[in-house]
């Protein structure tokens, strides 16, 4: 129970950072082109 508690909270720590790193990564293609 505490592992598939420990993989929520991971996994609800990862999301903001994918929608943070995908237009960012985003601006860094468009800016290099």
């Amino acid at each position: 129970m505490v592992s598939a508690a420990l993989v929520i909270l991971g996994m609800i720590s990862i999301l903001p950072l994918l929608l943070v790193v995908r237009p960012w990564d985003d601006l860094a293609k468009s800016s290099t082109l």
